[in-house]
Parts: structure tokens; C-alpha cells; sequence
């Protein structure tokens, strides 16, 4: 296909058969080298997803931003066409990027980087991570190096953001992510953005429940699935309900034990005694269970607790955890 078809294809119908193949043939070529988990909604590319993106280039960049009018306003060769397609595919896929909890994360330590809290240099395009004055260079970590790290990190206290939810928090609060980078350098002296990346993504997994595990064996009242969306509506009201009645401590408590974070550790972040938050521990574990889950039906207990996670993770995000 030459530019003087596309163009004559272009002054006839503005986008033709020839115009969306060259499209599609681009999208496939581009697409593929970006991450499907990010760009895809975690979809394999394929040819379904390659024709998807094309529709979506030609609808949103060309018919109603008008793009194609740029693209062929002016003598254009093939190449000079090719790469505005491009262009234009590129800022499509740019447009449905999420932005992550580990993005806010880098964006910060890039933040820190600026205001002299430890060095960022640019090597090869890519971002160096180094303590201040270290020297340091960054090598490619494998993998054991980088559960290493996650592993280094996994005491200093986190609150997560529910996957399922639009809320968000800091993840880290200043001092503690400073904590959490100082970890890794002294572990392998530097460590690029990538290898950053793929250590916090490690870390942030999903919650574990561990503090609200239940015995299920009383609770034998049948569910009427009519009521479902009233039943579930009552649990969040009463989550939010019963979160309002804790302290400040047992929210912290009872949302870095359901992280598996240590006592000692728990500890140092509250400014108590370790007996002190053995205590706080088990006080507001038997809450849980007697004032909040003693009358919720079996069939909706792991609703309860998702509700109750996501209320705590709501109102302990303004707390300097």
C-alpha cells in the first residue's frame, strides 16, 4: 500500500479499508510491547485486543478528535503517515493507563529524590535509587534478591487500598516509606525504578484475614438471596457503624494485624508497650466477633468482612500510620 492510495482513500471516505488495516497493522505491531496487566485490563494480547485498540484509535483520535485530518492535511510520504498513526495509537494507549498505589509510591520517592532525602540519578534513560552520597550503582536484581527486599519490608507498617475500591491512601506515610528505601539500599546498595516497582508490587498484596477468622459452626440461619442487595447494605452501615465506636488504637491495631505486622513492630508505631498492644489486640479482636459478627448470617460473613476492611482502611487513611 502506498501513501498516495491512503491519501485518495482518505479524500473519498476519510477512512476506508486501507486507512484501518494500516491501523490495525500498527496496533499490533506497537501494543504488543506494552504490558497487558496495565494496558489490556489484563488481557493477553491477541487479534481481538489488536482490533479492539484500532477501533478505539480511529472513534477517539480520528473521527471525534479529528485527528485523521491531521494526519492527511498536509503531502505526507508513507513513513510521515505511519508514524503519526503511531503517534495517535500511543496516545491511546497512554489514555487507559491506571494509575497504581505503586505509581503514587514512585511519583513520592521521586519527590524525596528532589527535596534531598537520598539521590535519583538517570542512567540509560532509567532512574537510579541510591542513599545520599552512597555512590552506588544499580544492577539488575533477580528474583530472590527481590522477595529479599519485599521480605525487609514487610515489618514496617502499610495501609493497603482495597483493590475493589475508588478510595485511596498514602500506602506509606513519609517517614515510614523513607524506612522502607533506606531497607533496600542497604540491602543491594541501589536499586533502579523497575526493580522498585517489582519489589512494591510484591508487597502490596491483597489483605489477609488472619485477625477475623471466625467459628462458623452456630451460624445456621438460611439467607433469602431476594434480600441480597438490602443485606449487604445493612452490613455496610453497620461496619461503618461499629469502626466509628473504635479508638484510634485499635483501628491501627486491628488494621496492621490483619497485615500479620508484628506486635514489637506495632509497637514502635503506636508509641506503646508490646503488652499494651497484646492487649489492644485481644480486646478489639473479641469486639469484632461478639458486637459485630455474632449476627451475621454464614452466607454473608466474607461480606461482612470486606465490609469491615474497607470501612477501616476509610477511616484510618487520615491517621500518621
Amino acid at each position: 500500500m502506498t501513501a498516495e492510495e491512503l491519501i485518495e482513500e482518505y479524500e473519498k471516505s476519510k477512512i476506508g479499508e486501507k486507512i484501518y488495516s494500516l491501523v490495525l497493522e500498527l496496533c499490533s505491531l506497537v501494543a504488543r510491547k506494552y504490558p497487558k496487566d496495565v494496558y489490556n485490563n489484563r488481557s493477553a494480547w491477541g487479534q481481538e485486543s489488536f482490533e479492539e485498540l484500532s477501533q478505539e484509535v480511529v472513534l477517539k483520535r480520528f473521527i471525534e478528535e479529528g485527528q485523521i485530518h491531521y494526519i492527511f492535511g498536509s503531502p505526507r510520504n508513507l513513513d510521515q503517515i505511519r508514524a503519526l498513526i503511531t503517534r495517535q495509537i500511543k496516545i491511546t494507549l497512554a489514555a487507559r493507563r491506571e494509575i497504581t498505589p505503586v505509581d503514587r509510591l514512585i511519583t513520592r520517592v521521586k519527590a524525596h529524590a528532589k527535596s534531598g532525602g537520598l539521590e535519583s540519578v538517570i542512567k540509560s534513560k532509567k532512574h537510579i535509587f541510591r542513599a545520599n552520597g552512597s555512590g552506588a550503582d544499580a544492577v539488575p536484581l533477580n528474583d530472590r534478591q527481590i522477595f529479599e527486599c519485599v521480605d525487609l519490608l514487610r515489618s514496617i507498617p502499610v495501609i493497603y487500598t482495597r483493590l475493589d475500591t475508588s478510595r485511596e491512601t498514602m500506602i506509606y506515610s513519609p517517614p515510614n516509606l523513607l524506612k522502607a528505601l533506606n531497607r533496600i539500599f542497604g540491602h543491594v546498595g541501589a536499586v533502579s525504578e523497575g526493580d522498585l516497582r517489582e519489589i512494591l508490587k510484591n508487597l502490596l498484596t491483597p489483605w489477609e484475614r488472619t485477625i477475623l477468622e471466625v467459628d462458623t459452626g452456630e451460624y445456621v440461619k438460611a439467607v433469602d438471596p431476594t434480600a441480597e442487595p438490602q443485606i449487604k447494605e445493612v452490613i455496610r452501615q453497620e461496619a461503618r457503624s461499629f469502626v466509628g465506636r473504635l479508638s484510634d488504637e485499635e483501628k491501627v491495631v486491628l488494621v496492621l494485624k490483619s497485615q500479620n505486622i508484628s506486635d514489637d513492630s506495632i509497637a514502635e508505631t503506636i508509641g506503646v508497650s508490646r503488652p499494651t498492644v497484646a492487649k489492644i489486640k485481644g480486646t478489639v479482636q473479641e469486639k469484632v466477633k461478639s458486637q459485630f459478627l455474632k449476627e451475621i448470617e454464614v452466607d454473608y460473613l466474607d461480606d461482612a468482612v470486606e465490609a469491615l476492611i474497607d470501612e477501616i482502611v476509610n477511616q484510618t487513611g487520615s491517621l500518621k500510620i
